[in-house]
C-alpha cells in the first residue's frame, strides 16, 4: 500500500460517516502489518456509537478525546517477503524478528550484547526460528555467515569454542534444541569468536536461560512475549503469502524517536508504518 491508497480509504470512511450523520475528520492514519489505524477527530455533535455502528467490522475506540479506527489491510497484509524485501541494506549479521504495532521493524544484531544468544520457547517457535534463518541467509553471504544446525554435535562444538578460531569469520549461528554442559560453554565463550546460538529447547535450566540476552516465547495466537535488555513486550505474527501464518512482528521500539537512534545497532533506520497528512 502507498499513501495515495491510505488516503482514498480516508476519504471513504469520511465520506461513508458523512452519509450516515456522523462527520469526522480523519488527522493521520499508520500502516500495520494486517490493519491501518486511522487516528480522528469527532465533530460537534457525532457519537462515537454511531461512528462503531456505521463501519462495522472496524474496531473503533476513543483516545485522547478523538477516536481510533483500525480497519483490516485491503491487500490483506504484510508477508515474509514484503517484510523482508522492505528492509533496505540491514546491517550485517542481523535477523530479522518482526514488526512492531506502530509499524516499525524488529531487527536484532547477533553481534551485539543484547542480541549474541536467542532464546525461542512456547507455541509458534519454529516460525519465528524459520524467519530468521531466512532473513540471515538472504542479507549475509555464506563466506560471512553460516547457519548450521548442531544437534547431537555441542560437545564438538564447545570443544571447538574452547580451542579458539583463528578467523572471526565467517560468523556461525549455531541452531540447538538440547540444554547441558556444552551448550552453557558454547554461550560462555562463542561471542568472542563470532559463534551465537538460537536455542528452541523446553524446559531450559535457570543457569542457561541467564546466559540468552534475549529471551522469546510464543503464546499462542500469533503472539509472543520479548524479554530484552533493551525492550520487553509482545508482538503478533502477520502471515507468509495467502492464508498460510508465518512470523514476523515484534515489538522493539516503544516510540516513534526509539526507532532511529544512531547508536542502536539491534534497530534498523528504516519503518514500514508512516504517519501522513
Amino acid at each position: 500500500m502507498n499513501e495515495k491508497q491510505l488516503e482514498r480509504m480516508a476519504d471513504d470512511i469520511e465520506s461513508t460517516l458523512s452519509a450516515a450523520g456522523c462527520p469526522i475528520r480523519i488527522e493521520s492514519g499508520t500502516l500495520l502489518s494486517d490493519t491501518v489505524k486511522f487516528r480522528a477527530a469527532l465533530s460537534p455533535g457525532t457519537r462515537p456509537s454511531g461512528v462503531k455502528a456505521a463501519l462495522a467490522p472496524a474496531r473503533v475506540s476513543l483516545s485522547g478525546g478523538g477516536l481510533v479506527i483500525e480497519v483490516a489491510r485491503p491487500d490483506g497484509g504484510a508477508t515474509v517477503d514484503t517484510f523482508l524485501d522492505g528492509l533496505k541494506d540491514p546491517p550485517p549479521h542481523t535477523a530479522a524478528l518482526g514488526i512492531a504495532q506502530d509499524g516499525a521493524p524488529l531487527l536484532v544484531n547477533l553481534e551485539s550484547e543484547a542480541g549474541a544468544h536467542v532464546l525461542v520457547e512456547g507455541d509458534g517457535a519454529a516460525d519465528l526460528v524459520g524467519v530468521m534463518i531466512e532473513s540471515l541467509r538472504r542479507w549475509n553471504t555464506p563466506d560471512a555467515l553460516r547457519v548450521e544446525p548442531v544437534n547431537g554435535q555441542m560437545d564438538t562444538l564447545a570443544r571447538g569454542v574452547a580451542r579458539g578460531r583463528e578467523s572471526r569469520l565467517p560468523v556461525l549461528v549455531a541452531l540447538a534444541d538440547q540444554d547441558g554442559d556444552a551448550l552453557r560453554e558454547v554461550l560462555r565463550g562463542g561471542p568472542a569468536l563470532a559463534v551465537h546460538v538460537i536455542l528452541t529447547a523446553t524446559n531450559v535450566d535457570a543457569d542457561t536461560r541467564a546466559l540468552f540476552p534475549c529471551r522469546v516465547r510464543g503464546l499462542g495466537n500469533r503472539t509472543f512475549s520479548v524479554d530484552a535488555p533493551d525492550w520487553q513486550g509482545e508482538f503478533r505474527l502477520p502471515r507468509h503469502g495467502g492464508n498460510e501464518e508465518v512470523v514476523i512482528e515484534i515489538l522493539y521500539s516503544q516510540s516513534k524517536a526509539a526507532r532511529h537512534v544512531p547508536d542502536r545497532p539491534d534497530v534498523a533506520p528504516v519503518t514500514l508504518g508512516r504517519e501522513w497528512r
